[in-house]
This record gives structure tokens, C-alpha cells and sequence, in this order.
């Protein structure tokens, strides 16, 4: 065994002088506001079936009524927060309490550590009980027998590390275990965590500097913490000297799953169930496979108005992002004990994911759509989130040359997804009533798709189904939208994207000359025979950057390839021709018929895999019934689609397709410090325009 690390954690640099309390102010590369307060603890390793971090961290980031999150929000001072161990070595830890703050969290940010003393305060005089204890326990035990078996390579790392913390005969069971309830353990813990204690990070754009770090392009400086407001945060931690009327400690969880029978009504795969309701479709599948109380519910409600127009997508947004805020006291809660949801829009409308234990998966459904319908429509709240919306996407300029491109080709390639300088202008001119008038708009026309899979039986899916009736308007007919996919023309195009790093960048997409099952799985097979050379020429023998990848990237069944490289050493013209000379050299080079062959067999196997786990087998059967596979055969089409295709096949489309004259593609870059060389090509002017102007695959 090493031997642990005594040397303290935080050390001054000047003699005779404490380390702790101290202060740091960092002006970030993107546009976020946070703030941190941190305390340097005891290693928590040998406490392991105590787990008196994890303990405290659910109850001081607690999301429900009266907690810490709560009432920062109510005050419109914080966006979310999280708090739990940040680090541990073999001999101590570091756990924090972190805040997203609000512009007008930004000039409060003295009262909210104070706040956070106050609940830490309350928490050691109120919340060190057994029974809290005994629910945490009961739950991690719940997720220990319950979970979802992972991808065997994500298992077989992660009980290695174990073997590092645990007992061998633990080595499963280890991370879940919580069998000890100690009070005066949790004590000495709470203790720690005092302002002489603290290391406090205040990130902000704004935030006051004096220092400057070369090698990072950051600036910082030091807070000098004034006694009396130590003595302030004293009096907080002591439960003085500041508001605290809106904090409490959570009561017992209601959404505890107590029922963990499972249905025998199993299926081989979702079957369609009857309905009263026109325009409402019911699927269910019932597991037999997983032996899991578990399950997901999906929810669609389809709707063209939902993303018809960079101002309706923003509309939309907001609408849901509204929900999700509202009813985040009831959700928190809920996820805790197993259950939670995720609500987004899309092309295809609004859609709805509930995934946990079944049992009251319903509970949750009817208090989401009632959300839904009729949300709660605050001002403050509504400003806060749409601050918070544009914030992500100003940060999404400042994301690495690679992500920034591949972000990019989805709009260029679909013809009603809109750039993203047109979603901010849409965001920035959203008025609260607007959006109100948009839900109204939608709500009248909706169809509903639902599907139930997993712990479910008949009367579970049709109890679903009638929530659903009973809490949402009739639907309509003709709610379907569609999505189109241009239909590139013979020739390579070039899409300039300006933004501010050193880096170049490309991402090299190739369409199939045509749609249909035999194109995507030829591309797709090429794909697995050129990513690993691709990798090796680029990246490891030339060197051009950490950034390349290349493989398989079809739209619907419109198959094609993607290349992709960020380099700084070399700029994008450079980078294009070495893709395409690359490129040229691999067709010419031609694929054995042993190694068609191979690369064939393998994609079979991989095509015809059965799922890891329940979840994996939900979404298998929720994305084919959404793109209309009915009977959920979309993956064996495609293996029937590779067992047919000949090597002959193979080497003639793909000679039809990636030979220079014959190349359907887009290249999306961007120049990194060579400003003045720009990619060879025809250049797309006007995205809108290029896309209005070909063809289009449509596909529902």
C-alpha cells in the first residue's frame, strides 16, 4: 500500500501565515458565472460503508422545496448547484458547494456564501438523522439491485478501479454500500466545512483581476477576506445574521418505489395497442429479457408548429425550458429515488422521456403535462432562463475549431435546421406573452405517439394512454412534420465558419449519390475500413494535429462519410488537400475481396448485437417507430442490405462515389491564425439560399 499524503493541501507561501481562508477571482474564456466554496477534509476512503461525503453532498444539493437551490433561485441569484466530493487522494479529500450564478447572483455573491453557511449550519444541527441516513442507504441499495447492466468494457474499467477502494469481495457492491450510520462521523465531517476552512472561486467575466497567466490567456487575482465578513459567515454557519426562512431540510421522498414486482406480459418486440382517441398511437413492449421493476415511457407530441422557424424553435425552447424549471422541486425528489425525465423539442415536436422503476411513472407523466399546458408564467423566471439560453449559445463560439464545425455541418445539411447567429436573433426578440401565445397555438394541434417499454403490462400502457387524453387538448389530424435532407449535386462545396483560435479546422462530409439501405451500409462499411489508416497517415505519421477521426455519418438512410481534422500547424487548405489526396490514394488502392469480406462479417455481427441493457432496447424500439419501422426491423434491413451486397458491388459504388469527379461533399472549416488563405472551392455564400436551392431527401 502507498503510504498516504500528509503534506496539506493548500500551503501558504508565506511563512507563519494561514493558507485558508482564501479567495480567488478568474475571468473565464466562455461566458459563465460560477461560484465555489471548497473545504479540504479527511480521506473518506476508509469510512467507505459510512460514506459521509455522499451523505452531506445530497443533502446540502438537494434540489426540492426549501432547499439551498431553492432559495437562491426565488432570490434570482442562481441558475443550478451541485455539491459533493471534488477530489480524493490517498490521505485526504476536497468537497464543495458550487453555484451557477445569475447576473444578479454575480453582485450578491457574499450573501450567498453566507446562505450556504447557513444551510451547512442547519444541515449539522437538523439534518444528521437515522432515518435520512436509512432512506439514502436504502435507495443506493435500490440502484446496486436494480441497475442496468453497463457495456461489459465500461464494467470490466470500472471494477478494476474499485479494486483500488475496495474490499475484493466488494468490488460491486463497494460504491453502493452505506451500512454504517455514525452521527458522530458526519459531525466531525460538517465541522470541517467552516469559513477558516475555505477556498473560495468566484468565475465571471466581469469578476476583478490584477494577475495575468501567460500560458493559459487568463486573468485572476486574490480577494483579501476581511475579518468582518469571516465573522459574518461565522454567524450564518451558527444560524445568525442572515435570512434563512426559506431553508429547510427535505422532507421524506414520496416517489420511493415499494412495488419491485415484475410483469410477465412480454413480447418479442412493441405491439400496437388499440386506442378510443384518434391521432394517438399506443405501443407496448413488456420486458421479459432484463428481470428489472423498470422502464421507459416515451411521449411525442408531433406538431409542425414546434420548429417551423428559427422563432418558433426559440419559442419552444423557452416554453420547455420553463417547465423543466418549474417543476424542479417535484423532480429532484424523483430522480433521487430512481426516476427521472427529460423533456426537448425537435423537428418533430415535443418529446417526452420518463425512464426509472414503473411504479409511478404515471405520477410523474400526469404533473409534467399538466406543466406542459398550463406552465407556471413568471417574469423573473422566464428572464433568467433566457439569459441563461443565449449564455449557451455565445459559449458555443468559444467551444474547441472541431466542435464549432461539426456543429455547423447539420445546418448546412438540413434544410430547416437554422444557423445559429439566426437562433440567437430569434432568442433575443422573445417576449414572455409571445411565447404564451405560441404553447396556445401548439397545444391545438398536436398528434401524440407513445410508447411504453420495459416493466409494463396492458393496463400500465393504456392507464398512460388515458393520463395522456385526460390532461391534453383532442389531438388533430395532419400534426406530422417531415425533415429534409439536401440532395448534394456532383462537386465539392466549401463552407468558411470565422471564429477566434489559432487552430484550422475542417469537417469533410461525402453524400451516396442516392438513398436507400444498399448506399448507407456500403459507406457504412467503407467507413470501418478507412477510420483506423486515416487516423494513423494524419495523425500519427504526419502529425498535422491531436483532432483526427473519420467514419460513417448517414442522415436517415441517406449514407454517407465524415473527415474530420483541427490542426495547428498546418491551415485548412492544407488540411483539405491532404484529406483528398489521402482519399484518392485509398480508392485507388482498392480493398481486397479478404478484407471486404472481413470488415463485411464484422459489421453483420455488429448490426445484429443484441442490446447491453434495457435502456439500450427502449431506445432501439423508440427510434424505429419514429422513423417508421413498425415492425422494428430496421437493423436486420440493413444487415439483409450488407449480406447482399458483393464485393464487385462494393468496389463499383464506391469508385462511383469517392473518386474525385464523382464526389457529392461539403468541407465546413474554419482558418484558425491563416487569415489570409482561404479553402479552394466553390464557397456557399448564404447557407439558406444553397439549401433552398437543391433537392431534398424527405423523411418523417
Amino acid at each position: 500500500d502507498l503510504a498516504p499524503i500528509d503534506t496539506p493541501l493548500f500551503a501558504s507561501a508565506d511563512i507563519g501565515k494561514p493558507a485558508l481562508p482564501h479567495w480567488v477571482n478568474i475571468v473565464p474564456v466562455q461566458n459563465r458565472r460560477s461560484l465555489s466554496v471548497q473545504f479540504p477534509v479527511p480521506d473518506t476512503m476508509p469510512y467507505w460503508q459510512t460514506k459521509p461525503l455522499s451523505y452531506i453532498g445530497n443533502l446540502l444539493g438537494h434540489e426540492g422545496a426549501g432547499s439551498l437551490l431553492s432559495e437562491l433561485k426565488r432570490r434570482g441569484w442562481a441558475e443550478s448547484l451541485s455539491a459533493g466530493q471534488s477530489l480524493d487522494y490517498n490521505g485526504g479529500a476536497l468537497f464543495g458547494v458550487t453555484v451557477a450564478l445569475t447576473e444578479s447572483g454575480l453582485e450578491n455573491v457574499d450573501e450567498i456564501v453566507s446562505l450556504i453557511y447557513a444551510d451547512i449550519g442547519l444541515l449539522n444541527k437538523a439534518g444528521v438523522a437515522q432515518w435520512r441516513y436509512d432512506e439514502q442507504a436504502g435507495l443506493a441499495r435500490q440502484e446496486f439491485l436494480f441497475r442496468a447492466q453497463p457495456a461489459l468494457i465500461h464494467e470490466v474499467v470500472q471494477l478494476s478501479e474499485n479494486l483500488h477502494n475496495y474490499p475484493a469481495d466488494e468490488v460491486v457492491r463497494g460504491p453502493y454500500q452505506m451500512a454504517l450510520y455514525e452521527q458522530a462521523l458526519l459531525k466531525r465531517y460538517l465541522d470541517e466545512m467552516r469559513p477558516e476552512n475555505s477556498f473560495v472561486t468566484l468565475i465571471a467575466p466581469e469578476a476583478a483581476t490584477d494577475q495575468h497567466i501567460p500560458r493559459y490567456q487568463v486573468d485572476y487575482s486574490v480577494r483579501q477576506l476581511p475579518e468582518s465578513l469571516l465573522q459574518r459567515w461565522q454567524a450564518a454557519l451558527a444560524g445568525s445574521g442572515v435570512t434563512t426562512a426559506g431553508l429547510a431540510m427535505p422532507e421524506a421522498n414520496a416517489f420511493i418505489t415499494q412495488d419491485f414486482s415484475l410483469v410477465k406480459s412480454g413480447t418479442e418486440s412493441p405491439v400496437r395497442l388499440p386506442v378510443e382517441q384518434e391521432h394517438t398511437e399506443l405501443w407496448l413492449h413488456g420486458d421479459n429479457e432484463y428481470g428489472l421493476p423498470k422502464g421507459r415511457l416515451y411521449l411525442l407530441l408531433e406538431s409542425p408548429l414546434v420548429a417551423d422557424s428559427p422563432e418558433s424553435r426559440a419559442k419552444s425552447a423557452l416554453w420547455l425550458q420553463m417547465v423543466k424549471d418549474q417543476l424542479n422541486e417535484l423532480a429532484y425528489p424523483a430522480s433521487l429515488a430512481g426516476l427521472s425525465f427529460s423533456l426537448d423539442s425537435s423537428w418533430r415536436g415535443v418529446e417526452l422521456r420518463i425512464s426509472g422503476f414503473s411504479e409511478k411513472q404515471a405520477v410523474m407523466l400526469e404533473a409534467v403535462l399538466k406543466a406542459l399546458r398550463a406552465p407556471d408564467w413568471q417574469q423573473g423566471r422566464f428572464d433568467r432562463l433566457k439569459a441563461q439560453l443565449l449564455r449557451a449559445y455565445e459559449n458555443r463560439r468559444q467551444q474547441a475549431p472541431y466542435q464549432q464545425v461539426m456543429g455547423e455541418l447539420p445546418v448546412v445539411l438540413n434544410v430547416d435546421q437554422p444557423e445559429l447567429e439566426a437562433m440567437v436573433s430569434a432568442t433575443e426578440g422573445v417576449t414572455m406573452p409571445a411565447v404564451a401565445q405560441h404553447v396556445s397555438k401548439v397545444l391545438k394541434r398536436l398528434g401524440y405517439r407513445i410508447l411504453v417499454d420495459g416493466n409494463f403490462d396492458q393496463q400500465a400502457a393504456e392507464n398512460v394512454a388515458n393520463v395522456v387524453a385526460t390532461t391534453l387538448p383532442e389531438p388533430v389530424e395532419g400534426a406530422r412534420p417531415e425533415r429534409k435532407v439536401v440532395r448534394l449535386e456532383r462537386g465539392v462545396v466549401v463552407s468558411p465558419l470565422e471564429i477566434s483560435h489559432d487552430d484550422a479546422a475542417l469537417a469533410f462530409y461525402l453524400q451516396a449519390p442516392d438513398a436507400g439501405k444498399r448506399w448507407r451500409v456500403a459507406m457504412g462499411l467503407a467507413a470501418q475500413m478507412i477510420s483506423s489508416d486515416f487516423y494513423h497517415q494524419l495523425r500519427t505519421q504526419k502529425q498535422l494535429g491531436y483532432i483526427v477521426n473519420a467514419g460513417a455519418y448517414p442522415q436517415r438512410d441517406v449514407g454517407g462519410l465524415l473527415f474530420l481534422v483541427q490542426s495547428p500547424v498546418m491551415d485548412a487548405a492544407g488540411l483539405q488537400g491532404e484529406v483528398l489526396a489521402w482519399l484518392k490514394g485509398w480508392v485507388e488502392q482498392g480493398v481486397s475481396e479478404d478484407d471486404f469480406e472481413k470488415y463485411k462479417d464484422t459489421l453483420l455481427k455488429r448490426l445484429r448485437e443484441r442490446p447491453e441493457n434495457l435502456w439500450e432496447a427502449a431506445d432501439r424500439h423508440w427510434t424505429d417507430l419514429l422513423q417508421g419501422y413498425e415492425s422494428f426491423d430496421s437493423r436486420e434491413q440493413l444487415a439483409q442490405a450488407l449480406e447482399a451486397l458483393s464485393y464487385s458491388d462494393f468496389t463499383g459504388m464506391m469508385n462511383s462515389a469517392l473518386r474525385e469527379s464523382e464526389q457529392r461533399g461539403v468541407f465546413v472549416y474554419t482558418q484558425g491564425r491563416w487569415l489570409d488563405k482561404r479553402m479552394p472551392g466553390r464557397e456557399i455564400s448564404d447557407i439558406e439560399a444553397f439549401k433552398q436551392a437543391l433537392p431534398a431527401y424527405s423523411f418523417q
